[in-house]
């Protein structure tokens, strides 16, 4: 018996997949998305956002599958309004940020927690400000770092690209010294400390075995290098063709740019080649 739409799952990106980066859905996709729940398939974010910010997206769209959110550090049910997994960085992370600030003072920092965005020391409101203009979205609350208590699910270390760069090239050279924790792209401008163990591909990977789905049942679409595991893992890899050429590399379907709707061409891809 061959596959049907009823048997996919489709785990999304947010930003620069399903949304453009003016932050809006480009219409087509809610209607190919409405069309492909209602022949059973089931639909679901997979985002780096924290679970607020994700949830006014999930409330307008068609989800009806548990959702990835922190870039894999949770694993959250919107229709039962519970989470599934949770995965925070390790106690160490302070530590990490203060031989990070000494080689680049400049640094911000931003923890994403259950309570929303910690500036520690408000690095990232004195010197890098221009950031925030950028994700208004993202309120801090600026605390000292030694009562910034709580687990974080992530840290966003911010700087300017070039800035990041080198950022990305000093965690590399010295990854002995950041025991516990894994680092990523993704933005120019993020990049991004996550626990150990912790990504879309993990968190998907165990959202299987939860859910009781194949593999190869999975569909990932995505655009950045936080979507390189959960590409890798899907049972068909997607990405719009204005997405980083890395994940494009590694795609087994490129679909049109975010913004004409790369959600939709998707939909309409499987509908031909899986629909009745």
């Amino acid at each position: 018996m061959g596959k049907k739409l009823s048997d996919l799952v489709i785990m999304s990106d947010i930003d620069g997949t399903l949304l453009d980066w003016q932050g809006n859905i480009p219409g087509r996709n809610i209607e190919a998305l409405e069309r492909f729940t209602t022949a059973g398939g089931r639909f679901a974010l997979a985002t780096g956002r924290a679970l607020k910010i994700a949830r006014p997206v999930a409330e307008a769209l068609p989800v009806n599958f548990p959702c990835v959110v922190y870039n894999g550090g949770a694993i959250y049910d919107f229709a039962q309004q519970e989470y599934l997994t949770q995965v925070f960085l390790p106690k160490e992370a302070g530590e990490y940020f203060k031989k990070i600030w000494q080689v680049f003072p400049e640094c911000g920092v931003v923890l994403a927690t259950e309570d929303g965005y910690i500036d520690p020391e408000g690095a990232t409101k004195r010197k890098q400000s221009w950031w925030l203009g950028r994700y208004p979205e993202t309120a801090l609350r600026e605390v000292e770092l030694s009562k910034a208590t709580g687990p974080a699910y992530k840290a966003l270390l911010v700087l300017p690209a070039e800035g990041c760069k080198q950022l990305h090239e000093y965690v590399r050279e010295h990854a002995a010294s950041f025991e516990g924790v894994r680092f990523v792209f993704s933005d120019i401008t993020m990049f991004e400390m996550l626990p150990k163990g912790s990504s879309k591909g993990d968190a998907i990977e165990k959202l299987t075995a939860i859910a009781g789905v194949d593999r190869e049942n999975i569909v990932a679409i995505g655009d950045y290098h936080n979507d390189l595991e959960m590409l890798k893992f899907a049972g068909l890899s997607v990405a719009p063709s204005d997405a980083h050429p890395d994940i494009k590399a590694v795609a087994d379907l490129i679909v049109g740019p975010c913004v004409e709707g790369a959600l939709a061409d998707l939909v309409e891809h499987l509908e031909e080649r899986y629909g009745c």
